[in-house]
């Protein structure tokens, strides 16, 4: 299954995690001269401030420069018990809450109403600073994330970014103590996964420790990167590689040695409970990520209600499809797109690779007369591994956005429009290179509501079917329809694990029954369920909302109804909370009723 990585905001990162800054605190940063800023510009020294404590959100998201730092250095992850990283949160929401709205332009008193709901949003998740997993075997895991953000996001074009590259691999063994103090920390309030995902995430970050150090990924990615610097003289080159083995060889290496050891020695005091339910603060916290992760009040007895009544809706939508191209349609749906894969037959490797930069281009074609603006970024489609995901762009234009294609995956042909849509055009892609264009305050710059993001990525799937993608490819439309039934499912297996006290194998059994998806993909995505708790539910929340949305602006408008207008309504502000994008709609209703 794809996912996505994103340019995460700072107080995600630092304020919510609840840690303590790295560097240098600042505080209410705005432009030189303005004696007496204006909100926007207060805003804006916020949240640079704020992006100021995560060098890696820094580094990510191509900041470095503008704020006149090196990429240096790798997040701090101690954990804030004075709540001092939350002060200027505070002192924001106050200004806010005492400003006078009408005082502001509409798009600036759009945008404040936005980041004042991902301000609250981080004060309300202070009491739950020790709950999360830190590490696991998902993407999110400390360990594993940080040798991908070390390979993958820090830039290496220079000598200064090799040189800073080997500063952050320098600090590895603090951020590993740190990690440690947060591990056992969290296991006194019984918020550590279970017992047998503690196991292999040890198994995992040893191999990252023993690997020899020239076959490396830290090393041969610096290596590469190294050998092709046009400012480094080649003796300079070679002292910089031997550096960086004796770095592997005496810091890093048996940093990741010795956590897996601590990680397996606490496997070993678990229990193989699943669920949120079973730490301290357990269903109080889980509550918190239902909303944080919806940006709506549903409760988890809701969500498990819309996950089913969605699962029986799609499920039927898939046998009428199916029969309608001579599939049995009361087969088990295991056995349906087994029959399938075998009729559409197998993608990988080259092949692979070239069928994704098709779809992109035809899907530019087919889209562009349905949205109002389109963004002028390129986006490259590059070879990948086993997993497929879109990383956007850096602010400074310093590379593209890349769509990574799982060319090591042997997937089904049917499965390939679906997974590229959703992660370029009309999905992922257009709507966060659209944001990213759009004239907006600086504060904004990345915030992000997976409701919202994932929501509308997973209407991008739907809509490609609405404008005919489809047409001529109906085992591709099953296909879609089968990630349409695994997003939904999802609400129930997220909130069964979470609320309901199912077993690891209760979710993999409705899983695999309910959506016909191998075993193997089922067991690696009810792992990520359990150690990351809620975010997979917003998905088909968002798709509901979106098309909820564009239903009543289709009855309240009728013929004068425009999809482009629409479309430019809902990415008008980027990544917004669900309520708010409501809003957005039903004033685009109401202004385009007031045109003659």
């Amino acid at each position: 299954m794809a996912r996505r990585i994103v340019a995460l905001c700072a107080w995600a990162l630092i304020i919510v995690a609840g840690v303590v800054a790295s560097g240098p605190r600042m505080a209410n940063r705005y432009p030189a001269g303005a004696a007496n800023p204006s909100l926007v510009e207060y805003l804006n020294g916020v949240a640079a401030d704020l992006v100021r404590q995560s060098p890696e959100t820094i580094t990510t998201r191509g900041l470095s420069q503008k704020l006149g730092v090196r990429n240096d250095a790798l997040d701090s992850l101690v954990l804030d018990a004075t709540g001092k990283s939350y002060i200027p949160i505070e002192r924001a929401l106050e200004r806010i809450e005492n400003s006078n709205p009408a005082q502001e332009s509409e798009r600036d008193r759009r945008a404040i109403e936005i980041f004042a709901w991902w301000l609250r949003d981080a004060v309300a998740a202070r009491p739950f600073q020790r709950n999360a997993y830190l590490v696991s075997t998902y993407m999110t895991s400390t360990p594993q994330h940080l040798v991908w953000f070390m390979t993958s996001i820090h830039p290496l074009k220079t000598r200064a970014d090799a040189e800073d590259y080997l500063a952050r691999l320098s600090q590895i063994p603090a951020r590993f103590d740190e990690l440690l103090a947060r591990l056992l920390d969290s296991e006194s309030i019984d918020a550590l996964p279970p017992r047998f995902l503690l196991e292999r995430a040890a198994d995992e970050i040893e191999a990252i420790g023993g690997a020899p150090a020239q076959e490396a990924t830290l090393y041969m990615t610096f290596a590469d990167a190294v050998r092709a610097m046009s400012d480094v003289e080649p003796g300079a080159r070679e002292t910089l590689l031997v550096e960086a083995r004796r770095l592997l060889v005496e810091v890093v290496q048996p940093a990741f040695v010795e956590l897996a050891s601590s990680v397996r020695a606490m496997a070993a005091r678990a229990t193989d409970d699943a669920g949120a339910w079973k730490q301290s603060n357990g269903e109080a916290y889980y509550a918190y990520l239902l909303k944080t992760y919806t940006t709506t009040d549903l409760t988890a007895d809701e969500i498990y209600d819309m996950g089913r009544r969605e699962v029986e809706r799609i499920q039927a939508e898939i046998r009428a499809a199916a029969a309608s191209v001579g599939f049995d349609p009361t087969l088990s749906l295991a056995n349906l797109f087994a029959q399938l894969r075998a009729a559409s037959g197998e993608v990988s490797g080259r092949e692979l690779l070239a069928a994704c930069r098709g779809l992109i281009e035809n899907a530019t074609t087919m889209a562009r007369p349905d949205f109002a603006q389109w963004p002028s970024q390129s986006l490259v489609v590059e070879a990948g591994n086993s997993i497929a995901y879109f990383l956007e762009g850096p602010e400074d234009g310093s590379r593209p956005a890349v769509f990574y294609a799982p060319v090591d995956q042997v997937r089904p042909a049917y499965s390939l429009r679906s997974l590229v849509y959703h992660e370029t055009i009309p999905g992922h892609f257009l709507q966060a290179a659209t944001a990213q264009e759009a004239d907006l305050p600086e504060f904004l710059g990345g915030v992000a509501s997976s409701a919202f993001s994932e929501g509308w990525a997973l209407y991008a799937e739907r809509l490609a079917w609405e404008l005919g993608a489809y047409r001529n490819d109906p085992y591709g439309n099953l296909g879609r329809l089968q990630e349409e039934l695994f997003r939904a499912a999802r609400l129930v297996v997220d909130t069964g694990i979470h609320a309901r006290r199912w077993t690891f194998e209760q979710a993999v059994n409705y899983m695999m029954e309910t959506t016909g998806l191998a075993e193997d993909t089922v067991r690696d995505e009810v792992e990520r369920y359990i150690v990351t708790p809620g975010q997979a539910v917003a998905y088909t929340v968002g798709l509901v909302k979106i098309l909820e949305l564009r239903d009543r602006a289709r009855r309240a408008l009728g013929p004068a109804f425009d999809l482009a207008q629409f479309h430019a309504a809902v990415l008008a502000y980027g990544s917004v909370p669900l309520p708010i994008l409501e809003e957005l709609v039903d004033e685009f209703i109401a202004a385009r009723l007031r045109t003659p």
